[in-house]
């Protein structure tokens, strides 16, 4: 529990906000791990699903005295989330999570800090015939969702001055068997 949940404070937020990137940055390993047969992956569809929690002192009076300037709603929340996820130039969900609560710190004054949750929604390439008779391969249009074993990250983000700084990151891989 951080200081701030110890204390009490405010805190609102939007989840399960479900977001699909088109040919992210390719995932390329720079060292393989030898006991894993992962080499990377093209990122052809980059897909997550994420929660985000803000905190401030600043959204009491919308609870105190129905003054909600300060609150920043949460389909602004999703919709914000959606033009963040075109603009993200990287490949994991670690950097994902802290591109986006970089743009809410520096667009949102309101927010004092935040917590982002994400988890990974694996899809994997649809075999279709190749140009090769009586052969398969994985398509580059066509995928099917994987509900097996996937990534998820936690990332909690403050302001140090004007600058959004990470203060915490958990990250790791459920549903493995």
């Amino acid at each position: 529990m951080s200081q701030f949940e110890a204390a009490g404070g405010i805190r609102y937020g939007k989840g399960n906000v479900r977001l699909y990137r088109t040919y992210a940055r390719p995932l390329t390993i720079s060292r393989r791990v030898p006991e894993s047969s992962f080499t990377g992956r093209p990122n052809i569809l980059f897909a997550n699903d994420v929660d985000v929690h803000v905190f401030g002192d600043s959204f009491l009076p919308a609870y105190t005295e129905g003054d909600n300037s300060a609150v920043v709603a949460t389909d602004t929340m999703k919709n914000f989330m959606h033009a963040q996820a075109l603009a993200y130039d990287g490949s994991t969900l670690e950097g994902f999570l802290e591109f986006l609560g970089g743009r809410f710190l520096e667009t949102y004054p309101s927010m004092e800090w935040l917590r982002l949750d994400g988890r990974e929604e694996p899809f994997v390439a649809v075999s279709v015939p190749s140009d090769q008779a009586g052969s398969f391969e994985g398509s580059d249009l066509l995928f099917a969702r994987r509900h097996q074993d996937h990534a998820t990250a936690s990332l909690d983000m403050h302001r140090d001055g004007p600058y959004p700084v990470v203060t915490a990151l958990e990250s790791g891989h459920v549903g493995l068997s």
